[in-house]
């Protein structure tokens, strides 16, 4: 019997959101695995970045009078 080999997408931990983003959807999966120096950091789900874009738009609402937010912030911005 033949073992099914698949390669797995993963980001590095320095990578942008939006790449992550990126790999969930073009690969159709629902986590990412996340790499620093080639050790796993971490998982990055489908429903992590949509909490975090929930909680943005949320705080939006409550604090209309403040200039808008970049949808990251520098520490945020990267995986």
């Amino acid at each position: 019997m033949r073992d099914a080999v698949k390669r797995v997408e993963a980001v590095d931990a320095g990578d942008e959101a939006t790449k992550a983003l990126r790999s969930l959807m073009q690969s159709r999966i629902a986590a990412i695995p996340v790499v620093d120096q080639g050790r796993v950091v971490g998982l990055l789900s489908q429903l992590d970045l949509a909490r975090r874009l929930q909680l943005k738009d949320l705080q939006a609402t409550q604090h209309p009078s403040r200039s808008p937010a970049p949808p990251w912030n520098s520490a945020e911005q990267r995986v």
